[in-house]
């Protein structure tokens, strides 16, 4: 019972990242509480196979949502999930809350590399699509989304002992 619950909560809060987050925009800019909740997750449960099945699950009603190619999300967010986990495993104590919010920042950064990446990727043989570059106006957008993101960690820390 507490599974379905957490995967509701889940659903819910991609509900929120697709569609009344908007209302949120700051510079053009939505905060990303499913990065958010994928971070935290990563963090605070060890166990792999919930971690990862969490990252599928987001991803894959993210993919649904979104215009992008299906997958795209789906790959970021196990790919993020796994290396988080193997990180914070091998180097990082899990305990600071500062860690996390350094992760978040951080793993903003990474998150937007690697939709990049996966974007172009499975675009190439698309003759009627143009590659997404790295400029700067994107960095400034990532940038202002890393701190967003950081402000609704501190929101949503509360939801800690949910995790747990």
């Amino acid at each position: 019972m507490k599974k379905i619950i957490f995967f509701l909560f889940l659903a819910a809060a991609v509900f929120l990242q697709t569609s009344l987050l908007h209302g949120f925009e700051l510079f053009g800019i939505v905060p990303n509480i499913s990065l958010v909740l994928l971070f935290m997750i990563s963090f605070w449960i060890q166990d792999l196979k919930i971690v990862l099945s969490s990252a599928l699950f987001m991803g894959l009603l993210l993919d649904f949502f979104s215009g992008f190619s299906f997958g795209i999300f789906t790959l970021t967010f196990i790919l993020l999930a796994f290396f988080l986990n193997l990180l914070l495993g091998a180097l990082i104590a899990r305990e600071s809350i500062l860690v996390l919010f350094f992760m978040v920042i951080i793993g903003t950064f990474a998150y937007y590399l690697l939709t990049l990446t996966l974007t172009n990727i499975f675009n190439l043989f698309n003759p009627a699509y143009y590659s997404i570059k790295l400029d700067t106006a994107l960095l400034k957008s990532v940038f202002i989304e890393s701190l967003y993101n950081s402000v609704l960690l501190f929101l949503l820390l509360p939801l800690k002992r949910f995790f747990i």
